[in-house]
């Protein structure tokens, strides 16, 4: 595990956040220039509550803006974001709403248009003491539970960025201070900018008591909006409990919060400013070349532009082709947003009789961004460079070769996995889809293995959700386009109660079917309605020399997919006529479905068997070795999504958990010589080493890590058991779900080390250091456990962990001796 030493500060420390305080005057003449502000004005004169709306709207305005000027001061040259952003945003929100809605609003949603603008970015400028426990400037004894795990969750992060880490070190370690610092810094930032919008919305909850209108507390819904700005689109329309297209605050007085938080999503994207600067020019720019983030944010500004129902226009003169390249792709990320958010006004649901609402709430902008002004600077008459937009390009031949042949996956056998957890992850759609129905459904998935016309035939069909044309022309046949990721997957998800997590995630696992079949035959019909599939079936056939689809209409009564294929003479699934006890088709598929919720039933020439999902298991052959000591321990009950079996393996003295045991020595006579056998188990971070002194000195691995890691009902391959960093051995069966997954490489193979796989291994750190706590019958004992752990790397850690539930008991301990 790598060792994150953060960024330390001496009593005597420069402040971390400066506060520039302008004066009130300046900051009420901006805002007398808002249009919603003045109409809000204009209504109070004529209402007592929207009077008192009024002045709730100045005083929290005023105290955002001047929370919002706190600037990280170490992180200069990559300034956050400023008051003018506010200002910024909330003339933009008032462009985009149209001029015939406007006079139409409503005192709430004007000031929730206001509040939003000025509290949507409230969480760039953290609690100075939050700052300082992330960096580590205050002593963890200090710290309570919460502040505890605000540090942890920010180390989790430092911990997910390993190759950033390691560029600080090494900079460290040639004397650039000075860069390792502006890297330390941006780090740092990249935390905040990542996590701001939480932050935003708890600093609205925190304003509970004061955000009523009326009678009507809108704190949630400010906070939903300010936090929705940076959620996937689909945040909003799985909000509409809170963001309420008709939510009534008063007599005939409604609010779209829904529209407002749309409008201060685009608001925020079409604001250029400084938190748009991506990764790879800060890098580019603030380390390895003499222009300066001081010059990024000099010569980026956008000089001109114009946002109107017919037209966006940009106008910008740049220094650099990163710079105009950071702009153009900005340009068609804010055309996708505006894209996006159309589609998402369309979906959002009005009471009944109050449609005609919809058609007054749109977005006053075009669809479409121009970049033709978006120019190289010139300098003495000419240009500073010759922009050309080239990147690298895909030959569509060749990486479909690559991806239909073991380069990616390293193992033919791999194909049997994609094609099952496809069917599974179909027919677990179908499951929530029903569910929502209120429809009673069996899934099934079906493998058959069997010899036709002389040639092996391997078959997966499932009862699932099937597909369409549409889904075939878009996603199926768009190598990496996974219908999973899509707007209408998303949007379809947004209607149910229930989330479903897709195994499948890239859009190209079925192409790892031709590393073992010369050609594929799909049947497959999609399931709309509980009662309602498509018209036609279809019949794809697919051969793998060209890639070439054929289609043709055909009747299928069930919806589901059907997938035939012919095998190549070297396939790896073994013979048709095995028996069931050497299959090697039926002993692969358990090990891909070790968990599986969903039976599976495989046919083959000679047997017939319905897989069910296995108990968890961790015997796997620690026997009766002298001085160890092994607990086993559920995961289960502590975090949703975190299941199985850990068996915990120790060297114990026989009274205590040691960290070493000397073994007797042994004497020999050999040729008239003596001999002294000496050895000694010894612990170390996923095993238990026997080391000896005889003739030769040698170690040998008595016990090691082992064990099936599984998600999803899935089993995941590669190398698990060294990225398992416990300063002691396991043998584990864990299955992950719902939050608890993990990202893995597009072939599946490898775990991507990053900020999720932390999250993993604290949190099986967590329940393995509460288990302990609990089985070990006395204090004295955790103890000596924690001091034996002490001399074993890897264990900072689980002995947190084993001291905070140690507290935690005593505490309870205290609790109940007092009562």
């Amino acid at each position: 595990m790598l060792k994150f030493q953060l960024i330390t500060y001496k009593v005597k420390m420069e402040m971390l956040i400066m506060v520039v305080v302008e004066p009130r005057d300046s900051f009420s003449l901006a805002l007398s220039e808002s249009k919603f502000y003045n109409r809000l004005s204009e209504i109070s004169s004529k209402n007592h509550a929207v009077t008192q709306l009024l002045s709730l709207v100045e005083e929290s305005c005023l105290d955002a803006y001047q929370r919002t000027k706190s600037i990280i001061k170490y992180m200069k040259e990559y300034t956050l974001h400023d008051g003018d952003h506010l200002f910024n945003v909330l003339r933009l929100m008032e462009i985009l709403v149209p001029e015939e809605l406007f006079l139409k609003l409503t005192p709430l949603e004007l000031a929730l248009f206001i509040l939003s603008a000025f509290y949507h970015d409230i969480g760039m400028a953290p609690d100075e003491n939050d700052v300082l426990i992330w960096v580590g400037a205050i002593d963890e004894k200090e710290l309570k539970p919460e502040q505890l795990k605000l540090k942890k969750d920010y180390v989790r992060f430092c911990a997910a960025k390993p190759s950033l880490h390691q560029k600080i070190n090494y900079l460290k370690s040639i004397g650039k201070d000075a860069q390792s610092q502006v890297l330390e810094g941006y780090r740092l930032s990249e935390w905040i900018r990542t996590t701001h919008a939480t932050r935003a919305a708890q600093v609205v909850r925190a304003m509970t008591d004061k955000l009523v209108y009326k009678d009507t507390n809108f704190a949630e819904v400010l906070a939903i909006i300010c936090q929705s700005h940076n959620e996937n689109n689909i945040y909003i329309l799985q909000k509409q409990e809170v963001l309420n297209t008709c939510l009534l605050v008063g007599s005939d007085e409604f609010v779209n919060c829904a529209y407002i938080a749309i409008i201060l999503r685009l608001a925020d994207v079409l604001d250029f400013d400084a938190k748009r600067a991506p990764k790879v020019l800060f890098e580019h720019l603030g380390v390895r070349d003499p222009i300066s983030l001081q010059e990024w944010k000099k010569h980026r500004a956008i000089e001109a532009w114009v946002i109107n129902k017919h037209k966006i226009l940009f106008s910008a003169s740049c220094t650099h082709p990163a710079i105009e390249k950071s702009i153009r792709d900005f340009c068609t990320y804010i055309e996708q947003e505006l894209n996006t958010c159309n589609k998402v006004l369309e979906k959002l649901t009005y009471l009944s009789g109050m449609e005609e609402r919809k058609r007054l709430y749109h977005v006053n902008a075009a669809n479409n961004v121009d970049t033709s002004q978006i120019r190289p600077a010139y300098r003495d008459g000419k240009p500073l460079y010759d922009y050309e937009d080239i990147t690298f390009s895909l030959n569509q031949y060749k990486i479909i070769e690559l991806l239909m042949g073991t380069n990616l996956y390293g193992n033919s056998m791999y194909a049997l996995r994609e094609l099952i957890q496809n069917a599974v992850d179909t027919c677990r759609l179908r499951i929530v889809k029903q569910r929502h129905w209120q429809v009673p459904y069996s899934p099934l998935i079906t493998v058959k293995f069997y010899k036709e016309n002389g040639v092996d035939v391997l078959e997966i069909e499932d009862n699932g959700m099937g597909m369409d044309k549409d889904i075939l022309i878009k996603y199926f046949s768009q190598v990496g386009t996974s219908y999973y990721r899509s707007f209408e997957f998303l949007e379809d998800m947004a209607e149910l109660s229930e989330e479903f997590s897709p195994i499948s995630k890239f859009g190209i696992g079925f192409l790892s079917s031709f590393m073992i079949a010369d050609s594929v035959e799909i049947k497959t019909n999609r399931l709309y309605k509980a009662y309602k599939s498509a018209d036609n079936g279809m019949l794809i056939s697919i051969q793998e020399a060209t890639g070439f689809f054929h289609i043709k209409n055909i009747e299928l009564d069930q919806p589901g997919t059907h997938v035939k294929m012919i095998l190549k003479e070297n396939h790896p699934l073994g013979n048709t006529n095995d028996i069931e006890e050497s299959s090697t088709l039926l002993n692969s598929i358990r090990g891909i479905v070790r968990h599986l919720d969903i039976p599976i039933l495989i046919e083959t020439d000679n047997f017939r068997v319905e897989l069910q999902p296995t108990d968890f298991d961790v015997e796997f052959g620690v026997g009766q070795i002298e001085n160890i000591l092994t607990f086993d321990f559920y995961l289960n009950g502590e975090f949703d999504g975190l299941n199985g079996l850990v068996k915990c393996i120790f060297l114990s003295d026989g009274e205590n958990i040691v960290n070493y045991v000397e073994q007797p020595v042994q004497q020999f006579t050999s040729n008239g010589s003596d001999l002294t056998y000496k050895s000694k188990l010894v612990l170390q971070p996923g095993a238990i080493i026997q080391e000896t002194e005889f003739i030769e000195n040698t170690n040998r691995a008595l016990v090691k890590n082992f064990g099936y890691l599984t998600m999803e009902g899935i089993s995941i391959a590669g190398d698990i058991l060294s990225k398992i960093q416990l300063p002691f051995p396991i043998h584990f069966d864990i299955e992950l779900t719902k939050d608890m997954t993990v990202n893995l490489t597009a072939s599946r193979n490898e775990i991507i080390l990053d900020e999720k796989w932390y999250h993993l291994i604290e949190s099986i750190s967590h329940v393995l250091a509460k288990r302990l706590v609990e089985r070990l019958d006395s204090n004295e004992k955790i103890i000596m456990l924690v001091e034996a752990l002490k001399g074993v790397a890897e264990s900072e850690r689980i002995i947190n962990n084993i001291r905070e539930q140690l507290e935690i008991k005593v505490i309870d301990e205290a609790r109940k001796l007092f009562n």
